[in-house]
């Protein structure tokens, strides 16, 4: 996993994360967990679904859209943001620049920054 920041204005940041192919595998058999979880398959128990059936019955789209958001979800909390002290609010808006079977992926979460300065407060 390669991770780049990039300091913007108006407190974001921009990250560029990149991810292998090898990387990306544990993230398809989460999403498929997912997918079963929200959309029961007749004559399976939620979250017991083989990934193959999974991707029959919704295609490979679907398990693409649904495998991208956990990889931003599982990669998100290890990236610079929490090392370099940033103090991120909300969810980050995110750009998926390569997305493809068998290829590395590249996103850009860009996270608000928690930045209070030098605030400080009087007595009352």
């Amino acid at each position: 996993m390669q991770i780049t920041t990039k300091q913007l204005p108006k407190s974001e940041i921009e990250l560029t994360v990149e991810l292998s192919a090898e990387e990306m595998k544990p993230f398809i058999e989460k999403a498929a967990v997912r997918l079963s979880m929200e959309r029961p398959i007749e004559g399976f128990r939620a979250a017991r679904v083989p990934t193959e059936i999974v991707i029959k019955k919704f295609g490979m789209n679907a398990v693409m859209d649904a495998r991208r958001e956990e990889a931003v979800r599982g990669t998100y909390g290890k990236s610079d943001c929490s090392n370099k002290g940033f103090q991120t609010i909300g969810s980050p808006s995110v750009d998926i620049k390569k997305l493809a079977e068998g290829n590395p992926v590249l996103f850009m979460p860009r996270p608000f920054l928690f930045c209070l300065g030098n605030l400080r407060l009087q007595r009352y």
